[in-house]
This record gives C-alpha cells, structure tokens and sequence, in this order.
C-alpha cells in the first residue's frame, strides 16, 4: 500500500504542476491578446511595430488564429489540461483504491468506475484533437517548437 501513497503523492503534485501551468501561460496569452503587444518575427519587428493586430491575414477560425499566432501556448494550454485532468483523476483512482482497502469489491468498483472516467476522457480528447491527430502527437508538438 505504499506503492499506492507515493504514487497518489506523485500524481496530484504533477496534477497542480500541469495546471499551475496551464493557468499561467493562458493568463499570458489573454494579456497579449487584450493589449495587442505581440509581434510574431524578427522580420515583421524591422518592418513594423504594429503587432499582429495590424496585419490583414484572415483565418477561418478561432483555432487557425491562434496556431497560427500562440501555436506554443496553445499546444501547451491544450496538453497540459488535459494531462493534468488525467492525473488528477488516476491520483483519486488511488486514493479511493486506499482508503476502501479493507472492502476489496467495493474499492475496485470505484476504481473501474474512475477508470472508465479516465477512458472516456482520452478517447474524446483524442477523437477531437483534430489539428494534430491524437494527444501523443499533442504532447510531442511542443518539444519540436
């Protein structure tokens, strides 16, 4: 069972560390979104200061604009909430796993039932993470940028 503790530990302080984050880098980005402070190259800054506010480029969408302007922070936005959900879920998994230790039927019930939340939760984020094929290639995107 002190497998179970440590492992419960070590996934809700990766759980808080994911989400630390993701508030972090989505408060920045609204900062930069709210005060149009942005500019996206080195190319543009010797050209103009103006920031990509300025710039005449049309999207199609919300999710084009920002791949195309915050494609960084929105992978890591995307990847860290989802990954840190996933913790946080498997971590209350383990707990419900040990504290319901001495009715061995009733704890895994609750684990299947927690488990199949985490199930449900990969298998939707992977059917709608449609810009990078899946949460693999996701959580891989940002290590290339």
């Amino acid at each position: 069972w002190r497998i179970v503790r440590y492992s419960y530990l070590l996934l809700m302080v990766l759980a808080f560390s994911l989400e630390t984050n993701t508030i972090f880098i989505a408060t920045q980005v609204l900062t930069q979104l709210a005060t149009a402070q942005r500019i996206d190259s080195a190319d543009e800054v010797a050209q103009s200061t103006e920031g990509f506010f300025q710039r005449k480029v049309h999207h199609k969408s919300l999710v084009d604009f920002l791949i195309s302007e915050f494609e960084f922070e929105y992978v890591t936005v995307r990847s860290h909430f989802v990954n840190g959900l996933l913790c946080f879920t498997l971590a209350q998994c383990l707990r419900v796993r040990y504290a319901l230790r001495k009715y061995r039927y009733l704890s895994l019930s609750a684990s299947c039932c927690i488990l199949t939340l985490v199930c449900g939760i990969l298998s939707y984020s992977n059917a709608n993470t449609i810009t990078y094929g899946g949460d693999f290639n996701l959580m891989v995107r940002p290590m290339t940028l």
